[in-house]
């Protein structure tokens, strides 16, 4: 394989630093009270280094919100293909899991997407009509039996979600199968009748 050049190496740390150190700058102060100085600072970088990767705050600062947007997606892409053989009362759990595990690797995006993102009711309903059309996929392949309306269940399902996952993780973390054993309890009397 063949191997970087030492500036791009180096390159690509100093990006990889400063989106790291704006994530966390816009987490604490948003847009507005967020300081491009306080980013280089911390990624120990100059302000030129931060203009050659931005051309300016609110750049820095949609780009990394698309980023953490893009996490939707790439999730309810995820349920489709996760064990694909298994039932969904199988198969929810283990998403659960790996969703918790997504929004705890970055607390800071998730505290981006709360305070930016949920906020706005056109980026709300577009990742909500995601994860219905993902139910909605998992009846027709005949992997969720049941007569509820999928958009039902993913409010329901989200609530707990965005309550639990998002609202108190980064509080008082807890192990990703805990939580995800603990949804599965909570969701699934009211998805299937009883518990499975």
């Amino acid at each position: 394989m063949k191997r970087l050049h030492a500036h791009t190496q180096r390159r690509q740390a100093n990006e990889q630093n400063l989106r790291l150190a704006a994530l966390q700058e816009f987490a604490r102060h948003g847009l507005r009270g967020a300081r491009v100085s306080h980013i280089v600072s911390a990624a120990g970088l100059t302000q030129p280094s931060f203009y050659r990767l931005w051309p300016s705050k609110k750049a820095a600062f949609d780009d990394l919100l698309g980023d953490v947007a893009d996490f939707i997606p790439t999730m309810t892409g995820r349920f489709l293909t996760i064990s694909p053989d298994l039932p969904f009362s199988q198969m929810l759990p283990l998403f659960t899991a790996e969703l918790y595990e997504g929004l705890l690797v970055l607390p800071q995006a998730t505290i981006l997407a709360v305070n930016h993102l949920l906020v706005q009711p056109q980026w709300r309903q577009g990742a909500y009509q995601q994860f219905v059309d993902v139910f909605q996929q998992l009846q027709i392949q005949g992997r969720w039996d049941t007569d509820l309306d999928p958009s039902t269940v993913v409010h329901a399902y989200l609530a707990l979600v965005e309550q639990w996952f998002i609202r108190y993780p980064h509080l008082s973390p807890q192990p990703a199968q805990q939580v995800s054993h603990l949804m599965q309890r909570l969701l699934f009397p009211s998805l299937s009748g009883a518990e499975p």
